[in-house]
């Protein structure tokens, strides 16, 4: 049913496309869906470089559209979960295993915590994350700017029109700083963030890979602009 819910949310996409699942065929241990050729992302180095930057561009794309416009997630970011055929340019995405709702209290503030990231605001920043309880007000103040910089770097592909990913590697640092914050935490952050934490380093592992270079600004604030938001103020980039 998840992987139906999925098919249904992206009919309209022509770049994606989620195998068709055949209900009278099921049973309680086997899913048939419609056979799909295609390579695992992690494979696909052989490409042009327009052709990856556009791959890593829909990964993200469809990551962030997911959160703020579906509020329903694949969470697995397995690189074999996202296959690519080459010969009908369309990207294959399979097992949605893993796939979650999210809260729309939740999605709120976590636009514009990456908002905040993006522009470096940091009381902006501190302030969704006291809301959605990453952080309680009472924590010391270097562990604020911990968390502050953590966020800083989960936002840096944010920063600019073309984001580089073939000279960063992110995630090792977001993983290095997130140990050391994990240490004073005074409460543990709201149960949406390890699943959505995955995927969305994930995402950017996947663009390493690709070595793509891609406009990550732009595909956000498309999401940002055309945001359901009800009761909070949207931010403009100064």
């Amino acid at each position: 049913k998840l992987q139906d819910r999925m098919r249904t949310l992206l009919k309209d996409r022509k770049d994606l496309n989620v195998p068709k699942v055949h209900f009278s065929h099921l049973t309680k241990s086997v899913l048939v869906i419609d056979y799909v050729r295609g390579t695992p992302i992690d494979k696909l180095s052989h490409l042009p470089q327009q052709v990856r930057n556009r791959i890593g561009e829909q990964m993200l794309g469809l990551c962030l559209q997911e959160l703020f416009q579906f509020r329903f997630m694949q969470t697995d970011p397995n690189w074999s979960n996202f296959l690519y055929d080459e010969a009908d340019e369309m990207l294959h995405l399979i097992d949605f295993g893993a796939a979650r709702d999210f809260r729309k209290e939740f999605t709120d503030h976590y636009i514009e915590l990456i908002f905040a990231a993006m522009t470096k605001n940091a009381d902006l920043l501190l302030k969704h994350s006291d809301v959605l309880g990453f952080t309680t007000g009472d924590e010391s103040k270097k562990f604020r700017q911990m968390h502050v910089d953590a966020a800083y770097i989960l936002g840096e592909p944010f920063l600019e029109d073309e984001y580089d990913f073939r000279k960063v590697n992110i995630a090792d640092r977001i993983s290095t700083l997130g140990r050391t914050i994990l240490k004073d935490r005074l409460t543990p952050p709201p149960s949406e963030a390890y699943s959505l934490h995955r995927k969305l380093v994930g995402c950017f592992l996947s663009c390493i890979k690709l070595q793509a270079v891609i406009s990550c600004r732009k595909i956000f604030l498309r999401q940002y602009e055309n945001y359901d938001r009800k009761g909070i103020e949207k931010q403009t980039v100064g």
